[in-house]
């Protein structure tokens, strides 16, 4: 199913994104550990990840995800690369957001150890995060 279809809706005029992001000190709410709730993190290792989203799936996946940021219901800023100075690794992080009724952000980050693969290991070990507004789990490591 397109995510498109599902949520063929129009990203909100920039000044009211801005006006929405803006919480005044006299607006806090007691956050869920402050109301000695706990908050829900749903972690998938590489195996259930695969289970959750076979490569089928997200293939078409993807596909919506481009086809979403093509009609502007995406908000993907460049890639943010830190490059220490004499260091012979990088990291990357990659954040998007999306509109829609069902808002999420997201954020791909990376490490690059080129020496890693000369050691039969992982040379990119990175992880992605989804944040949702409202979900039974508002938050997601995969």
């Amino acid at each position: 199913m397109s995510l498109a279809a599902t949520e063929n809706v129009a990203p909100p005029p920039r000044s009211t994104r801005a006006a929405s992001c803006v919480v005044r000190p006299t607006q806090h709410r007691a956050c869920a550990h402050e109301r000695g709730e706990a908050k829900k993190v749903l972690v998938l290792d590489h195996k259930q990840a695969v289970r959750a989203l076979p490569m089928a799936e997200c293939i078409e996946v993807m596909a919506n995800a481009l086809e979403a940021l093509a009609i502007g219901q995406v908000h993907l800023p460049l890639r943010t690369v830190l490059s220490p100075p004499n260091a012979e690794s990088v990291m990357a992080l990659m954040s998007a957001y999306r509109f829609g009724e069902h808002p999420v952000y997201g954020v791909k980050t990376i490490c690059v150890f080129p020496q890693n693969s000369q050691l039969g290991k992982d040379y990119s070990p990175g992880f992605g995060a989804a944040f949702y507004r409202a979900a039974k789990e508002n938050c997601s490591l995969m």
